[in-house]
Order: C-alpha cells, then structure tokens, then sequence
C-alpha cells in the first residue's frame, strides 16, 4: 500500500504534499528525486538560495538524493525545534532567567517592610503597615491594568525595559535616601510597577507561535511552559524569602535594598539579550540566508500561491457564480495569520517582483503569467470541474488576467503595488495549507473562563493575607525573627516548586495507568487532570489558610507550608488552564484582567490583613480562607455543567465510546463522571472536538452581538468580486453576441448563393 493510500484522509496537508509531488513530475511511488524537485522550482520559484541549500539539507537526511512524502510533510507541517544556541536562549531567558529576578524583587519587600515600619527609628503602627502593603500591591495591580490597556501584540517589546527601570529607580530611591519616615518607603511604588509577569508569560505564547509554521499555538506545549515559568517564579520567591530575611536581620534595611537593585540589574540584562537575539532573528528572516526549514516552506508557499491563481482564473473563467463563491470561509483570521508570516509575507513579496516587472503593464504581466502557468505542470494539479456553458463562451486570458488585478487593486490606482498583492493572496495561500488546523481551532471564550479568570480576586485573599500578615502573626505569637520567618517562607516557596513538578508526574503516571491497565473510570485519576485539580487544591489552600491559626508552632508551620506551596500549585494550573483553554489572541486580555484582579485580592488584604490582625490575630485568616473555600464550590460547579455538555456532545459522536464509559463507571460519582475522559485525553482537546461538532451553535450562542456586526473588509471585498462577476457576464454576452452574428452572417450568405 503507498504511503498517500494510507494519509488521504487525513486532510489538506497531505494532498498538498502530493500536489508538491506531482508538480514536480513524481508518480505514485514513495519518494522524489531531489534533481527533479530543484529542476522543476529552479522555474516556479524565486529564491535562488534555494538550489545551494536544498540539495545539501535533503543529503543530509538521506545520502541517495531522495525525499520522502512523509519527510517533506514534516519539514513543513510538523513544529520547528529549537535547535541553535541563539534559538535555546531566548525561550530559557523567558521561562527561567526573568521569572526568577522578577519574583525575587517583587517579593522581597514582604519579608521586612511589616518590621521595618514598626521598627524604632521608624515608629510606625499596624495601619501604616496596611497603607504602604497595599500601596504597593495597588500598583502591582496599575501594572498589570497598564499592560492590557497600552502593551499591545507584544508588550514585552513595548513595556518591559520601561517596567524594569521604574523597579530600579525605587530600589535605589531606598537605598541612597537617609530618612527615617515611613512615608519615605512609597518609593516601593516603583517596584510595584515592575510587575512584569504578564509581559512575560505573553512572550512564551508567541515564541511558541514562531515553531509553528502555521502561527497556531500548541497549547499542551504552552501549559507545560507556563508550568515551568511559575516554577521559576516559585523558586524566585523562595530565594528572596530567604535571602532577603537573612540580609534583613544581619545586615539591615540598605542591604536588603541593594539585593533588589542587583535583581533589576539582572533583569535588564536578561531582557537586552533577548530583544536582541529577537531582532537577529527578525532580520534573518527578511535577508537572503533562510535555513533549509524556512527554504522549504518558502517554496511551497509560492506553489500553493501560483495553484491558487490558476484555479482563481478558472473561476472566473466559469462565470459570475464561481466569482461571488470564491471568498473563503474565516477569511479574517486568515488575514491576521498571513500578515504575521514573515516567510508567507516574504514569499508573496518575492512572487510579486518575479511576476510583475516595474516597467511592464499589471494586466499584461498577469496574462504571460497565466500563460506560463497553463504550459507548465501547475495546470494540471486542479480538480477539472466541467462546465458547459465554460467551454461554449470561454473567456479569454487577457480578460482573465484584467479582472484578476481589478479585484487584487483596492486602491485605485494604475498599477498594481506590492501590498495590495500580498493582502490578497495572503489569506487564500494560509487557509488552503493550514484550513483544517484553522478550523479546529477553538476562537470563542468559554462562559466558565470568566470565572476562572476572577477566581485569581478571590484565591489572592489567602496569599495576600499571608504576605501582609504572617511576618506578624510569627513574631507576635511565636516571637520570631525575619530570618527565622523568611526561612520558613522560602521553604514553602520551593516546596511549591516541588508540588509543581510532582504535579506532572503524577499526571504522566496516572495516564499511563489509565491507557495500559483500563482504569479511566477512576474518580482519583480525573481529581488530578485538567481542569477538576483546579478546586481540589483550591480546597486544600482554604484549610491551609485557616488551619494556619491553631495555637501550636509546627502546626502553624505545617500548614503555613501546605498554604504556600499549594498558593504556587494553584497559580501554575490557573495559568496552563488558561493558557490552554483561552483563544490566543484573546490570553493577554483575559489573563492580565486575571492577574489585574489577582493584585486588587492582594491590595484588600494588604489594607485589611493587619487592621484585623490589631483586633484578633486569626481574625484575618479565618475569614478569607472561608471565602475562598465557598468559592470553590461554584467554580467546580460551572466547570462540571460545560464538562457535561463536552461529555454528551463527544459521546453522542463517537457511539462506542459512550458504550464503554457507561460499561466501566464503577467507582465514579455524579460530580466527578463528565472529568473521566480528561484522564486519557487532555482537556482543552476534548474542549476543541466540542467545538468543532457545534461551531455555528456555540458561535451563535456566546457572540450574539457579532452576528450582526459587518466586516468591511469582506463587503469591500464582496463588492469587488460584483464588479469582477459583471466584468464576466458582459464578456460572454459579447461572446454569445458575436456567435449569433456569425450565425446570421453565414445563413445569409449562404442564401445570397441559393445554397438554403
């Protein structure tokens, strides 16, 4: 059996492999020679970088000059690894490098300022603690709203050096000022300003877009990388914890400030790095000196752009209803995709300057092309659909190519320019190459991902109280020292770490054991997926916060522990849920809303934690850890009526699968049973079959106002395709017009010669 008997139906990706391969004169058998490839794009191809490299990256995978269906369909479809020390850097610098500096200074000042205002040459009381903590968290949360409003595609571009150095300047505000008044720590100010995570975590999902060729973002990758990040931040934590009480204690206020100057230090340092190994990369990818993968792409980007002609101009040809249909469905996306391809863009760009000559009229330009594409192997390539009336009235290729450039020109000017074709082409080249990953994209937000996005409000009262209030509550009530504390801080900190990559394991193991020994149905296993893990540990940081005020030290500090590591635990599953189950061009407004509200939590208990710790030490604990145990239960309920709707919609596709999930629920109760599936297959991929099955009608339900909303791009599109449609009707009516006159003409004459 050929490898393309076995792939047919596996979609448009592999009959555009077999359109390659035909294209370049290959039968059915399994590979291609590599001379017939480059002989064939020396032709229809404008880089001519690509003859040197081509046959030096095919050698190098297999030395007989042959590429393979399967080895072409993973050079482009398949994810681009990270390969190069200039590729590696950039994503280690965003997962581990930032996210460390940045937690260590933003979590610093927890670890002394409660102490450092009641201290004596300061003589502040406990409501002075309350306003400089939720200053401080109040423009964390200014950060974060900042970042959504004005950071853009890439705030990290845009934002993060600006962020940084605010940070900088409070921390060497405290560090060269010599007063002793409270007031004097607002300069903590600038430090919550450099609240920079968002910009962060946003730039791990657009590196991962950059290794898809599509730009579409593998989301279990992405969950795994948010999950390392956090781990990172975890880690970060501890460090400042620690080290921060320890210089507290021993070496007083000025040194711990100097330890945050040397984080912002690091962090500039780290950010300058990767903005220039970004724009390195950017330029490479505009310059003649593409790598074998981009090559690859490059090229067939140009074929799949000159199929996409030839088969336009036959539509057109066909006459107006072929015309009006041409528009392809979710054109808009495809739009913003396209234009955000550099090599697509580039390779549009090079097409253009091949075709069309700067002293040479447009049409006429259009009309050799058309001619070069009919007597080459392109033309051969298209679904032949017949059409009558088509072969009765034909329309002629200068006709052809004339209506071509009127619908690619949106300008109105004489000549056609370089945008107007890339705009054009552009999203017709992505959808009929990556139209069934677009499709099976989920693009809409979930109802049950608002509240997971407040979820991060009100599980920020736990640690919020604990970082406003816990240095307290050890010195009051156990009479410790900010070392002593800080030690027990950054202990929870790196267990939370800890937790984090247990966490994956767990998970890891718990799947194998669901594939190879059959046991999906247990509740245990779905507790411990995405996304019900989410309220089980939110569950478990309640008890912690509250389990933190019994009078005993290794109780309090037992679960001082458990609170902080879940804390970490929590945040890093709310970011993969996120992460994964949010459209990605919806995360950055979404998750900065989150973690905007996350910081508003903060600032409460920053004001309220020591006011209610003046009345009663376990006052402020009791009360928002029973506040974010009550809203767990109405998370996990929302999260249980979608899991539903997935659950009855999947099933009722696939028949044995509901046989076998109804033959194997033995130890599974009503609010664990739609979760069972997420032990074998990830949620957000249950979530995208969902979807897929009920597109119009979950579209239709959840963005009622957009139904009605016109796109005018597509209705100056529509016109223009009008316009295009009587441009053919009057050219066969003329056709149809002439034929009748030649008819009438020859009856005439043969009635002249008494022949009729």
């Amino acid at each position: 059996m050929s490898l393309y008997s076995t792939k047919e139906k596996l979609g448009d990706d592999w009959l555009l492999i077999e359109k390659v391969f035909a294209a370049a004169g290959a039968d059915q058998d399994e590979t291609l020679d590599i001379m017939n490839l480059i002989s064939f794009l020396r032709y229809r191809v404008s880089s001519h970088q690509l003859f040197v490299i081509l046959d030096e990256e095919v050698h190098k995978k297999n030395i007989e000059g042959q590429v393979s269906r399967g080895e072409l369909h993973k050079i482009i479809f398949e994810r681009k690894q990270r390969t190069t020390c200039s590729e590696k850097i950039p994503i280690f610098i965003l997962i581990w490098f930032l996210p460390f500096f940045y937690s260590f200074s933003t979590r610093l000042p927890f670890i002394f300022i409660a102490l450092e205002v009641q201290s004596k040459e300061r003589g502040g009381e406990l409501w002075q603690v309350g306003v400089i903590l939720g200053t401080y968290q109040a423009c964390r949360a200014i950060a974060n709203l900042l970042i959504v409003a004005f950071g853009g595609k890439n705030p990290f571009k845009r934002l993060e050096i600006i962020m940084v150095s605010l940070g900088l300047f409070g921390w060497l505000t405290m560090a060269f000022y010599t007063s002793t008044s409270v007031w004097s720590l607002f300069a903590l100010c600038g430090v919550g300003l450099s609240e920079t995570i968002l910009n962060l975590q946003r730039s791990v999902i657009i590196e991962t877009e950059k290794e898809s060729p599509a730009g579409l973002v593998d989301n279990t990758i992405v969950a795994s990388r948010l999950g390392l990040q956090y781990a990172a931040v975890s880690t970060g934590s501890a460090t400042a914890y620690i080290v921060g009480g320890i210089a507290f204690t021993w070496g007083g206020f000025k040194l711990t400030c100097w330890l945050g100057v040397i984080s912002h230090v690091g962090q500039i340092i780290g950010t300058l790095i990767y903005l220039c190994l970004s724009r390195i990369d950017k330029k490479k990818s505009r310059k003649q000196d593409l790598d074998g993968h981009d090559l690859f792409n490059y090229t067939i980007y140009q074929l799949q752009a000159a199929l996409i002609i030839s088969s336009h101009a036959d539509d057109i040809a066909r006459g107006a209803s072929d015309v009006l249909a041409s528009e392809p469905q979710g054109y808009t996306i495809a739009a913003k995709k396209a234009k955000d391809n550099i090599i697509l863009t580039r390779s549009l760009r090079d097409m253009f300057n091949r075709i069309f000559t700067k002293n040479e009229d447009s049409k006429i330009s259009m009309e050799i092309e058309l001619n070069e594409m009919k007597s080459s192997h392109m033309d051969g390539l298209k679904s032949l659909r017949e059409d009558k009336l088509a072969d009765l009235f034909p329309v002629d290729t200068s006709v052809v190519a004339n209506i071509l450039v009127y619908l690619m020109k949106t300008r109105g000017e004489k000549t056609l320019n370089e945008n107007e074709f890339i705009s054009y082409w552009g999203p017709r080249v992505y959808l009929s190459i990556f139209e069934e990953a677009q499709e099976s994209t989920v693009d809409t937000v979930w109802p049950y991902m608002k509240v997971v996005v407040a979820t991060q409000a009100v599980m920020a009262l736990c640690i919020g109280t604990f970082l406003s209030t816990a240095l307290l509550y050890y010195t009051n009530r156990f009479g410790m020292e900010a070392d002593s504390v800080g030690v027990l801080l950054g202990i929870g900190e790196l267990l939370g770490m800890v937790f984090i990559l247990l966490r994956r394991l767990l998970a890891y193991f718990l799947r194998k054991i669901s594939l190879h020994k059959k046991l999906s149905s247990c509740a245990f296993g779905a507790i411990f997926s995405r996304p019900l893990h989410v309220p089980l540990v939110l569950i478990i940081l309640s008890i912690a916060t509250m389990g933190f005020t019994i009078p005993h030290m290794i109780t309090a500090i037992a679960f001082q522990m458990l609170m902080s590591s879940m804390n970490d635990l929590s945040v890093s599953l709310l970011v993969e849920l996120t992460g994964s189950s949010l459209p990605a061009d919806r995360f950055k407004y979404y998750h900065g809303l989150g973690q905007w509200l996350r910081r508003l939590g903060n600032t409460f208990t920053g004001v309220f934690g020591p006011i209610l710790f003046s009345f009663n030490m376990s006052f402020p604990f009791l009360l928002f850890g029973f506040i974010n145990f009550v809203w767990t239960f109405l998370v996990w309920r929302l999260m249980y009526l979608h899991a539903k709707k997935v659950e009855l919609s999947n099933n009722n596709n696939d028949k044995v699968n509901k046989k076998k999930s109804g033959g194997q629920c033995f130890c599974v109760s009503e609010p664990f049973e739609p979760f069972i599936a997420t032990m074998k297959t990830p949620w957000h991929v249950l979530e995208r079959q969902y979807y897929s099955l009920n597109k119009n009608r979950i579209y239709k339900a959840l963005n009622p106002s957009q139904i009605a909303q016109p796109d005018i791009a597509s209705l100056n599109q529509c016109i223009l395709q009008m316009g295009a449609a009587l441009k053919v009707e009057r050219t066969k009516r003329r056709a149809l017009e002439e034929r009748f006159y030649e008819y009438i003409c020859q009856k005439q004459e043969l009635g002249d010669t008494g022949m009729i």
